[in-house]
């Protein structure tokens, strides 16, 4: 069963955004936590960003608080035509690893590029 309500994800501060991405994972073993994503689209330069919600319980309520915003490094998409998140285990370290996807909506043809983070 669906939620029957929305939840806010505190301190969302762009007024203009170019893409939206979230994702459940256990950042700690054995909870659930939630992992959220903008693309802030300012006068100029794009910037994608991220926060977790640590906690996650079956409601959709972030019991143990949340990260500060982070900011995906190297961006450079000054206009975007979506992006999104996911998190795996993608360097097989036994911790999760955060991937990002964006189009970068160029003058020209657009781009799909995609990062990976990790620890």
């Amino acid at each position: 069963m669906i939620s029957p309500s929305f939840h806010n994800i505190p301190s969302w501060f762009s007024w203009e955004n170019q893409g939206v991405g979230i994702a459940v994972t256990s950042l700690t073993a054995g909870r659930d936590d939630l992992v959220a994503f903008m693309v802030d689209s300012p006068i100029g330069r794009n910037r994608g960003l991220y926060r977790a919600g640590k906690g996650l319980d079956p409601n959709g309520d972030v019991t143990a608080g949340w990260t500060p915003w982070r900011e995906v490094p190297g961006w450079g998409a000054a206009a975007n035509d979506g992006a999104n998140i996911a998190v795996g285990d993608v360097t097989r370290s036994g911790r999760p690893d955060l991937v990002v996807f964006q189009i970068d909506s160029s003058s020209d043809q657009n781009r799909a590029l995609f990062r990976i983070g990790k620890e």
